[in-house]
């Protein structure tokens, strides 16, 4: 399962058809590239948004 389809099921609250240990599985290793993403995030706004 993909991060978007992650996404997907958790903000729409699709119904959920599929293996939970998949989605689990699935989501714990997405952690890492959104930890990543925030970082990244965090940094540019830091460096580009002036109070």
């Amino acid at each position: 399962m993909n991060s978007l389809k992650l996404r997907n099921v958790l903000v729409h609250e699709y119904d959920f058809d599929e293996d939970y240990e998949k989605f689990y599985t699935s989501a714990k290793e997405s952690i890492p590239a959104y930890k990543e993403y925030v970082r990244i995030m965090f940094k540019y706004v830091k460096e580009n948004i002036k109070s």
